[in-house]
C-alpha cells in the first residue's frame, strides 16, 4: 500500500511539472509579443505627439512671417520624452527621435529663412517667434 502510494504521488508531481511546463510555454511568448507591443505604442504616441509639435512651431513660424516684421507670438509646446537632438538650419528644422535604440529623424521645410534655437530635449516649453522682416527668429523658454 505505501509503495502505490508514494507512486501516486511521483505521478501526480511529475504530471503537474509538465502542465506548468506547458503553461510557461504558452505564456512566455505572450508576455514577450506584449512587450513589443507596448513598445510599439509608444513609439507611436511619441512620434504623434512630436508630429503635432512640429505642426504648431510650422504654424506659428508661419503665422508671424506672413503677418511681416515685428510680429511676435508665443505659445507652448510638448515634447516626448524620446527626443535626443534638435537643430535649426537656414530653411529648415529637424528633431531626432529615439526608438528603441535606433534613431528617426523629423524636419520641416520652410520658404524663408529661420534662425534661433528650439528646445532639444523632452518637456514642455514656451516658444517664442519673432518675424524680422525677411526671416523668423525663433527661441525658447
Amino acid at each position: 500500500m505505501v509503495k502505490g502510494f508514494v507512486s501516486r504521488r511521483a505521478q501526480s508531481g511529475l504530471e503537474y511539472m509538465i502542465i506548468v511546463s506547458i503553461a510557461l510555454l504558452l505564456v512566455v511568448p505572450l508576455i514577450s509579443y506584449s512587450r513589443d507591443m507596448v513598445g510599439s505604442l509608444e513609439d507611436s504616441r511619441d512620434t504623434e505627439r512630436l508630429v503635432r509639435s512640429m505642426d504648431h512651431i510650422e504654424s506659428g513660424v508661419r503665422r508671424v512671417y506672413s503677418r511681416g516684421s515685428g510680429t511676435k507670438i508665443t505659445f507652448e509646446v510638448e515634447l516626448p520624452t524620446s527626443v535626443v537632438y534638435s537643430e535649426t538650419s537656414d530653411n529648415y528644422f529637424m528633431y531626432v527621435l529615439d526608438k528603441g535604440g535606433s534613431e528617426s529623424e523629423y524636419y520641416t521645410e520652410l520658404d524663408f529663412p529661420l534662425q534661433g534655437e528650439i528646445p532639444g530635449n523632452g518637456g514642455v516649453y514656451k516658444v517664442v517667434v519673432e518675424s524680422k522682416g525677411d526671416y523668423v527668429e525663433i527661441s525658447y523658454e
